[in-house]
């Protein structure tokens, strides 16, 4: 496999078993994502996607969690409400958290929070001091990076990019103290309406680029290239697109037409991957840009199955 390929794919995807279409009970999931943790392919694996009410279900497999390295976490934090219920409920998945890592000390990690924000997320008000007031509900070991999901909407755009906006402005003013924030991006789901248009995918790449905030993406992303999809009658968005239009988008700074043209492609032939570098038609990134910017920019994305990647990559020969 060409290094620029496999830098790209470096633990880029967080295993999603327990959401759709997999939708899968807690003990295949968590036993899949054990067995995962010991296949040749574990270097492109990421994080095992729990949401915090689910948490207490994990206890009856501390078994598992006696392997090395320590079991890596994102948590998912799904409260309800507003404002201050929305906050309140919130400050109890984050105790819930907080719990779990204790309990198994050193065997179980949280390497990310993921939150749905709440409609009200759209008042600026509250917009500009969520970000403190869901800090201040962090415990000391849930004290790691949260990604937000702006919530669907006829605003979402707007709402998209000014959380963006806010949440850079809160990462430069803590500057090195953890944690920072995130955008998070739902690119599909199990019906064609799901899935973001071209142009709104482009656009969300580059909020982030211009704001320096970091990305990760969720559902949708099962298949490397974009192509049509029967099982949901419409086209899904492929990584391999979505990375390299994010990568090169930084790198290049490339418009929102360029991006979008990307994203669109649906061979493989106008992707090269090599050890030096990784390119897409004339642009290129070189591997220890990849690197890095995996790192700093585009993290990950959550996918019910980690086996459809990769079985995808190797029809491609790319893997």
């Amino acid at each position: 496999m060409r290094t620029s390929l496999r830098t790209l794919l470096t633990g880029i995807i967080d295993y999603a078993g327990l959401f759709p279409p997999a939708k899968l009970d807690m003990e295949p999931a968590i036993r899949n994502f054990a067995r995962y943790r010991g296949c040749d392919d574990r270097w492109m694996l990421g994080r095992f996607i729990c949401p915090a009410s689910r948490l207490e279900e994990l206890y009856a497999f501390a078994e598992l969690f006696e392997e090395s390295p320590a079991f890596a976490f994102s948590i998912l934090g799904t409260p309800a409400g507003e404002d201050e219920h929305w906050l309140a409920d919130l400050g109890t998945q984050l105790s819930a958290t907080e719990s779990f890592v204790g309990h198994f000390t050193g065997r179980v990690e949280v390497g990310a929070l993921e939150l749905k924000l709440p409609p009200c997320w759209s008042d600026s008000a509250l917009r500009d001091s969520l970000p403190q007031r869901i800090v201040e509900r962090m415990g000391s070991a849930t004290r790691v990076p949260c990604f937000v999901e702006a919530a669907p909407g006829p605003a979402f755009a707007a709402d998209f990019a000014a959380a963006a906006r806010c949440l850079a402005d809160y990462n430069r003013d803590v500057g090195d103290t953890a944690p920072h924030f995130g955008m998070k991006y739902r690119s599909g789901g199990v019906e064609a309406s799901a899935f973001p248009p071209i142009d709104a995918l482009a656009l969300a790449l580059l909020e982030c680029r211009d704001a320096n905030v970091p990305l990760k993406f969720t559902a949708g992303l099962h298949h490397p290239l974009r192509h049509f999809n029967d099982s949901v009658d419409t086209k899904m968005h492929g990584f391999i697109n979505v990375w390299l239009a994010g990568l090169l988008a930084q790198v290049h700074a490339l418009n929102a037409t360029d991006t979008a043209r990307i994203l669109s492609a649906e061979g493989s032939a106008a992707f090269v991957f090599d050890d030096e570098s990784a390119r897409f038609e004339d642009w290129a990134i070189d591997t220890a840009q990849i690197r890095d910017l995996r790192e700093t920019a585009l993290l990950s994305f959550g996918s019910c199955s980690f086996d459809e990647p990769r079985e995808d990559l190797r029809a491609l020969s790319w893997m």
